[in-house]
């Protein structure tokens, strides 16, 4: 994929995998829904989490979203950086926002499904991580025409 299709990708996803470096050297990965703004990745985090101890220690990142199935349209965006951690009130309560309003607007079928989460009161517990990208590695199948 071109960078505009990875970051079109990016933006009509809600969900990816955060690889962070842990205390041991070794991978820390989880899933964790994103924002998407101005080719900007965005996420929160609670200040204590695991990603945000190893991110202040080593701010290096990467974030992989994927379209898994069916084999023949498998694609793929991994994005790779440094992460910005603020702890900044205004900016968490900002992406937690976006958040929720992609989460609405992607899957508005399991949107009523979900408890309400109070965005300003968690936000207390919370920092804004920014993906300050370097490179994008992007695959797709579908491009392939069925010959692999």
């Amino acid at each position: 994929m071109s960078v505009e299709e990875s970051y079109a990708f990016a933006g009509h996803s809600l969900i990816g995998t955060l690889a962070t470096i842990g205390p041991r050297g070794f991978p820390h990965q989880v899933n964790m829904m994103h924002a998407f703004t101005d080719n900007t990745l965005e996420f929160t985090a609670f200040r204590k989490s695991q990603k945000v101890v190893n991110l202040l220690r080593d701010p290096r990142a990467s974030f992989l979203i994927e379209k898994t199935m069916p084999y023949s349209e498998i694609k793929g965006a991994l994005f790779v950086g440094e992460i910005e951690v603020l702890d900044d009130y205004n900016e968490v309560v900002r992406i937690a926002n976006n958040v929720a309003q992609r989460f609405q607007q992607l899957h508005p079928e399991d949107w009523d499904r979900n408890p309400q989460v109070d965005i300003e009161l968690t936000a207390q517990k919370r920092m804004a991580l920014k993906l300050n990208l370097r490179k994008i590695t992007s695959w797709d199948h579908s491009k392939l025409g069925g010959g692999y």
